[in-house]
């Protein structure tokens, strides 16, 4: 008989660089406020003297921010927002000087009081109006930042108009051009099944796509070399998204009046089923000849700073489908451009926020899919007008469900392009993408302060704040473990990828990336405190390849912890200034200072640096001279085992000796290292000594060293499953294939099978999804179950899976 099938729809996406609403509230000036301030949702600083309405020279509408330099002090005006940290933001606004000074700009994390840029001059002082943008990335830990615009640090007068601060983000396009044949595929998760495989690798993507003229875009070559940026072509670095649900067709439009085609009660209220902005005065208007379909549309005027916006009545969604939300959308030929809005009602936060891009005369569809987010059960759509002054018009909305369960299955950023030749010499592409684990190898670790009495969690959120690319999303586990110290001994050049791995062996959790992009790390209990079965494989596996391997096997284990001493008060002379250098007007001297033992002189490490040092800055050459300490300044670049101090001279002309310079802090004292040793005689005896050591280089105590030996031992000193694929069809059952949209690394699943006569729970190490045919094939790489991780406070931890079987 023929089985049936569920449909499972596989989407790929590609991110185009788009850019979010502005945050910044008035920011052409058009809104005049009480006086003070003088413009509205404007805070002032240092007085209204010095901020002026400027109503002629303005880039844009009828008004501009004029800031003066009256020899007063500084003025500014400054507005403060709610932000996410890791994010991308770019500043961009127009400004001009008066031929001699221009203005400045300050962004500051007012969460935790550091600028995120210092106070800037533009260097924009020409009389015509000039744009300026600058990007810069939220830190870990920020949820506000503070933007402030201030006048020239000289006598004279600088304007801004048109001001925005926009998140930086991608519009995911579905690229139509993708084959089925040669499938696409990709994998993501730990690389082996061993205890000690606890960091991902890289997570890579291959798909190939339509390179002939029948492609969507009707253009040879599209996605060569030569053409990768064209249109929709794909281009080194571009985000692509994985979506994977079921599909369903036939779904109503939830919009009321698409079209705009049925009129409102009057006034205000232009259009039925839509709420327009109050009080806009006509601004909202039913445009009856420049239409997409049906005889109306949807008419935006924005001839001054004031957005106008129509929304919808909020919608019953269902959380984990995939709606489409689409519209046909144009600008009146100028700059301005029309946004939308996506709002989850339920959780109070914003799941799309977009500008349009579109400006020109012709109207353009907009396609967006987004996965309703878990716990939403409401949302609407506004769509409005952004950015400078002119006609925007809507016509022909849709939200319309396409899939009833869908999920992403993999994130990540274009790798690879590779132009080939498919069946017949057709013409084809070949994409190749990696996901965020595909950063680490190439991130260096940075200049790292030493962190005591923290946790694996605490670490990787220091690190992941020294990443140039942020991952989409993190979810941490608290640590179990509490290391005496933290980035001892790791070099600048250190890659990532190490310190990942050292964090994880040191805490035996685990560190992996999740199909939406999520970077994960498990502690040691939580795969065994996992009682959660995902789904079962009864007998419907395709594959099961089990393997017991000698070379899999360690029988004599050795772990090596390093005690270590920490300072108890900051004053410990780590670094001392042999001589008196010279220092002369306006010079600057660099040192670079490796802590070392005041005891021994053996190098340290070292904590909590005083900044500044001591020292003793003098017009003579005496060791003790400090009359021209106010002529120094210093700026130090604290390290985990050495600190850079640069000393400038700001004298005009005098020069100046460095009589003394000490680098003071809490030294840390590295031991020699405890090995501790776990032995399994009988299986020595068999099959002779087969040796590991296992550095655990963050931990200070030889008796846990001594149980996770003992543990390691417990686990792969006798035959155990090495490596096993079990492979199935996500698509034969109902069950599977809503189980496939779910599945993570560490979830636990049941596999049985009579033949080999497996029957027992398995985690997901590992994850490979390959595209047949319309069909899901789904790859595990499995680990037992009893691979899940506790360390107790003893010397041996017996367990049944030290044995044959699985």
């Amino acid at each position: 008989s023929i089985m049936s099938m569920t449909d499972i729809e596989t989407k790929i996406y590609l991110g185009h660089p788009n850019l979010g609403i502005s945050e910044v509230h008035n920011g052409g000036f058009e809104v005049l406020g009480a006086g003070p301030p003088v413009f509205k949702d404007w805070n002032e600083g240092g007085g209204s003297a010095g901020i002026i309405d400027e109503t002629v020279l303005v880039n844009s509408g009828s008004h501009a921010l004029k800031l003066s330099n009256t020899g007063v002090g500084d003025v500014w005006v400054w507005q403060v927002y709610s932000v996410t940290a890791h994010e991308k933001y770019k500043l961009s606004f127009w400004t001009r000087g008066d031929g001699s000074v221009a203005g400045r700009y300050f962004m500051n994390d007012d969460t935790q009081g550091n600028p995120i840029i210092a106070e800037t001059g533009t260097g924009i002082i020409d009389t015509t109006y000039t744009f300026f943008e600058v990007e810069f990335t939220i830190p870990e830990g920020c949820a506000l930042i503070g933007f402030r615009l201030s006048e020239p640090g000289t006598a004279g007068v600088a304007y801004f108009d048109d001001v925005s601060v926009n998140l930086m983000t991608s519009h995911y396009v579905e690229n139509t051009d993708v084959l089925v044949e040669p499938p696409t595929s990709w994998e993501m998760g730990l690389p082996g099944t061993s205890p000690l495989d606890l960091v991902a690798d890289t997570g890579i993507l291959t798909t190939y796509l339509d390179n002939s003229k029948s492609n969507s875009e009707g253009l040879a070559g599209l996605y060569s070399p030569d053409n990768a940026n064209t249109l929709v072509g794909f281009e080194d670095g571009m985000p692509v998204r994985v979506i994977m649900g079921l599909p369903v067709t036939g779904e109503p439009n939830l919009i009321l009046n698409p079209g705009f085609e049925t009129a409102g009660g009057g006034g205000d209220d232009v259009f039925a089923n839509w709420a327009e902005k109050a009080g806009h005065g006509g601004l909202i208007s039913d445009e009856g000849v420049i239409v997409h379909g049906g005889s109306h549309a949807c008419k935006l005027s924005k001839p001054g700073g004031i957005w106008q916006d129509v929304m919808t009545p909020s919608f019953t969604v269902v959380p984990g489908t995939l709606l489409r939300l689409s519209f046909w959308t144009r600008g009146d030929g100028g700059s301005a451009e029309g946004e939308y809005f996506i709002r989850d009602v339920t959780n109070a936060v914003t799941i799309v926020n977009l500008a349009t891009g579109v400006t020109g005369t012709t109207y353009t569809e907009i396609i967006e899919d987004f996965v309703v987010p878990e716990g939403c059960v409401s949302l609407y759509i506004k769509l409005r007008t952004i950015g400078p002054y002119g006609d925007i018009y809507f016509d022909d909305v849709s939200l319309q469900v396409i899939m009833s369960k869908a999920s992403d299955r993999f994130l990540g950023n274009i790798a690879g392009i590779r132009p080939t030749s498919g069946l017949f010499e057709n013409p084809i592409t070949e994409v190749e993408a990696h996901d965020f684990m595909g950063f680490l190898s190439s991130q260096e670790a940075g200049i790292l302060t030493v962190e005591n009495d923290k946790r694996a969690d605490e670490a990787l959120t220091t690190l992941i704040s020294n990443f140039v690319v942020q991952p989409n999303n993190t979810d941490f586990d608290v640590g179990e473990e509490t290391f005496t110290a933290i980035f001892v001994g790791d070099k600048p050049e250190t890659s990532m990828a190490s310190l990942f791995q050292k964090l994880a062996q040191n805490e035996m959790g685990r560190i992996y990336l999740q199909g939406d992009g999520t970077l994960r790390f498990e502690n040691r209990h939580t795969r065994p405190e996992n009682r959660t079965i995902a789904f079962t494989l009864a007998g419907i596996m395709t594959e099961l390849d089990v393997s017991y391997e000698q070379p899999s096997i360690f029988n004599f284990i050795t772990t090596r912890v390093l005690p270590r001493k920490v300072d108890t008060a900051a004053t410990t002379l780590v670094w001392d200034l042999t001589g008196a250098p010279e220092i002369k007007a306006g010079e600057t001297l660099i040192f670079v200072c490796p802590y070392t033992d005041p005891n021994t002189g053996d190098k340290i490490d070292a904590i909590e640096i005083n900044d500044p040092p001591v020292t003793e800055f003098g017009s003579v050459q005496d060791f003790t001279s400090d009359d021209m300490a106010d002529f120094l300044t210093i700026v130090m670049n604290i390290g985990a085992n050495s600190t850079e101090v640069r000393l400038t001279n700001t004298h005009q002309f005098q020069t100046g000796y460095l009589n003394d310079l000490q680098v003071k802090g809490k030294g840390i004292y590295t031991y020699d290292a405890i090995l501790s040793q776990a032995i399994d005689d009988e299986s020595i005896s068999v099959r002779g000594p087969r040796k590991k050591l296992v550095k655990l280089d963050l931990l200070t105590d030889p008796t846990k060293g001594r149980n996770y030996a003992y543990y390691i031992l417990g686990k792969i000193s006798k035959p155990h499953l090495k490596s096993g694929i079990i492979m199935f069809l996500a698509n034969q059952t109902s069950t599977l294939a809503e189980a496939v949209l779910d599945l993570e690394i560490s979830d636990r699943f049941t596999a049985s099978e009579t033949v080999t006569g497996v029957n027992r729970d398995f985690y997901i190490n590992r994850l490979r999804y390959r595209l047949i045919d319309g069909m899901v094939w789904v790859s595990i790489l499995p680990a037992p179950e009893s691979f899940g991780m506790f360390i107790w406070d003893a010397s041996h931890w017996d367990s049944e899976d030290a044995h044959w079987g699985l």
